[in-house]
């Protein structure tokens, strides 16, 4: 699923290690879920995330920066999944999604960076369900100054 009013932040393949945390972080070499989460914030909204804010940051929120969606039903634009494997008991190996747009019948599109897809993809949650790396959607964040961009 590819939604043409939302382009791709990058055109780029998945790479493992270079996240926002990558010193210096270089685009051209592809990225990782948690790069696409934080510039896909930046470009969307304005939203830029501390670069040490990476899957474990965003399940605990030490700063304070996200709140807890408890519905899918009430999933919106820029909200960030965080999936794994069942049984998972290290946030640190959760997979960064970030909700693009929904269906007509109104699941959630994830777009990520990742191994599975070779790079950057659309895909719906239950897309995202048949991989048994995504099979649990552990949480869903929003970012409190989302808000204030009336997407939600």
């Amino acid at each position: 699923m590819f939604d043409p009013e939302l382009p791709l932040v990058f055109n780029q393949r998945y790479v493992f290690g270079n996240g926002p945390d990558a010193h210096p972080s270089d685009l051209e070499e592809g990225c990782n879920c948690q790069f696409e989460v934080h510039e896909g914030l930046r470009r969307d909204f304005g939203i830029s995330l501390p670069p040490y804010y990476l899957s474990r940051e965003i399940w605990h929120d030490p700063d304070g920066l996200f709140r807890p969606v408890t519905e899918v039903e009430v999933v919106e634009r820029g909200d960030v999944g965080l999936f794994g494997q069942w049984g998972i008991r290290d946030s640190r190996k959760f997979h960064l999604a970030r909700v693009v747009y929904k269906t007509p019948t109104g699941e959630p599109v994830f777009r990520d960076a990742s191994f599975s897809e070779g790079g950057i993809s659309d895909r719906s949650l239950s897309q995202l369900f048949r991989y048994p790396h995504y099979a649990v959607l552990y949480a869903i964040r929003r970012h409190k100054e989302l808000d204030a961009f009336g997407v939600c």
